[in-house]
């Protein structure tokens, strides 16, 4: 189950379980046979809906790439992309990443911080 909604002009969540319906120890996910811990960023479908949340990315996708707010990944051959919307007065913030080969933006998700890498 995920909590949440907005405290002041942030949005706040608690995280009770993954898309797999397992325990997540905090706010955290462990990638197998890595060292590294990757912050994730999600969302509750009883405040935001996932249909809505799709548009949401999408328009964020859209204003990302309108102001130019992409950084190729070469390794990747991807561009990745920062975007913004507004939803209820508030700013929500986005990341995704762009094919280069085929022009699709493949993948977006709704982040509280742009990542510095």
């Amino acid at each position: 189950m995920i909590t949440g909604g907005f405290v002041g002009d942030k949005l706040s969540l608690k995280v009770k379980k993954d898309y797999t319906r397992k325990t997540i120890p905090g706010e955290f996910k462990h990638v197998p046979g890595r060292n590294r811990i990757f912050k994730k960023t999600v969302y509750d479908p009883n405040v935001i809906p996932d249909n809505e949340m799709i548009k949401l990315s999408k328009d964020a996708m859209n204003e990302a790439v309108k102001s130019g707010r992409g950084k190729v990944i070469d390794i990747q051959n991807k561009i990745k992309y920062e975007g913004q919307v507004s939803y209820k007065g508030k700013i929500l913030k986005f990341e995704g990443f762009k094919n280069m080969d085929t022009g699709e933006i493949e993948n977006a998700y709704p982040v509280l911080e742009w990542s510095t890498k």
